[in-house]
């Protein structure tokens, strides 16, 4: 048969993104093969997800095989033609014995047969749809919150993103404890919430990055009763499109009550406008300085038109530096100093617009605001205890 190199490669590339690397059960690390008349099928799964997509081809044969994954992907990067022949070389009882790819080069790929065995995709059922008006400005939104999950906590669905639906549109949530990210937007709608994991999550905005979603469904069990509202627990997700379709389970939801956190009001009523870019390298220049430490304890001292910041290393060592700032609707006879860590807030003005928005009150999370056509995007970082020793008007540690 006859395959379209870039299509062909593509797919492929799509399925190592799924097949585990190292795996307690060798046969998830191949990739089931389905010749077709007119199309070549190729199904993966880690057993969390589970990925086919479909290639058009000329002159098909029929034929099911599994083939490794890394081994198929290692020869398609040899090869530079437009077009190449995948043939298969059959025993004399017709058993598929190798995969033949035929085009500047001629290799050949042993394969395993053991078909029967290769996991079944999930059942689907009670399913509710995800309605998405604008895939870019979605898959924009989930790569903005993904910075604030964790691995390391018992709750399982800190290392997810929370999609959970509001009377004007979609919240989607991620929190590590220490910080909180929330984007509120209009882009997706959905009657039913669900946490996808993280890495299920950049995998669909590689795999659908230039495909347009054709289908999003969820399927559905038992009822859960969540904050006085019942509503059926997600169990997993489909995501189609014209020629490929991806499954992978959902984490339970038990993402804390989020809205009490955030104060809506708070931000908006009065805040001190920065210019990203000049925030950023600041902040960066100081977190190189701690460059081995994870937290970069600092305290930022707001006074009038300038926001100072500070910060100590382990061995006394004290970088600090300042930045012109913007007053909204501020009292500017109040005084504002907070100690947080400031790797976290770097972390989170990487991901924003040109211009930033950021509110506080003594012993409150830090807010920051970063406005959008197409969203809202807040973000809040847990303060840390103060260091007197960092605060840079004396006549404010006075004062406080």
């Amino acid at each position: 048969m006859q395959v379209n190199f870039k299509q062909l490669r593509r797919a492929i590339e799509n399925c190592v993104l799924i097949a585990p690397k190292k795996a307690s059960l060798p046969l998830l690390q191949l990739i089931k093969m389905e010749g077709k008349r007119s199309s070549l099928v190729l199904s993966v799964t880690n057993l969390d997800e589970h990925y086919s997509v479909s290639v058009p081809v000329r002159k098909g044969e029929l034929f099911t095989t599994l083939v490794p994954a890394e081994q198929l992907a290692k020869v398609l990067r040899h090869l530079k033609n437009e077009t190449l022949d995948l043939d298969v070389e059959r025993s004399d009882k017709l058993e598929v014995k190798k995969i033949v790819i035929n085009s500047d080069m001629v290799f050949k790929i042993v394969v395993d047969n053991n078909v029967a065995d290769f996991p079944a995709f999930p059942e689907f059922r009670k399913p509710f749809p995800v309605t998405v008006h604008n895939q870019k400005v979605l898959f924009e939104v989930m790569k903005k919150v993904c910075f604030s999950t964790t691995t390391s906590n018992v709750n399982k669905g800190y290392s997810g993103i929370l999609f959970n639906p509001n009377e004007n549109g979609l919240d989607v949530v991620t929190t590590d404890i220490h910080r909180l990210s929330i984007i509120k937007t209009k882009v997706a709608e959905t009657s039913v919430p669900f946490i996808l994991p993280v890495e299920a999550v950049k995998n669909v905005m590689k795999v659908f990055s230039d495909e347009a979603v054709t289908e999003m469904l969820i399927s559905t069990g038992a009822v859960e009763k969540k904050d006085d509202i019942s509503t059926p627990s997600a169990l997993t997700i489909k995501i189609r499109s014209e020629n490929a379709v991806y499954f992978s389970r959902l984490l339970k939801n038990e993402f804390p009550n989020y809205s009490r956190v955030l104060d809506l009001k708070t931000i908006d009523r009065s805040w001190f406008e920065i210019e990203k870019k000049i925030f950023f390298d600041k902040l960066k220049s100081v977190c190189d300085f701690h460059s081995t430490h994870k937290i970069v304890s600092g305290v930022l001292d707001f006074v009038n038109d300038v926001m100072y910041i500070k910060a100590s290393g382990e061995q006394g060592d004290v970088i600090e530096t300042d930045i012109k700032i913007r007053p909204v609707n501020e009292d500017l006879s109040m005084i504002k100093i907070c100690s947080l860590n400031l790797r976290y807030l770097a972390e989170a003005i990487s991901t924003m617009g040109v211009t930033v928005r950021i509110n506080m009150n003594a012993g409150s999370p830090i807010q920051l605001l970063d406005i959008n056509q197409e969203y809202r995007f807040y973000h809040l970082i847990m303060p840390l205890r103060m260091d007197h020793s960092l605060v840079s008007r004396k006549k404010s540690l006075t004062a406080a």
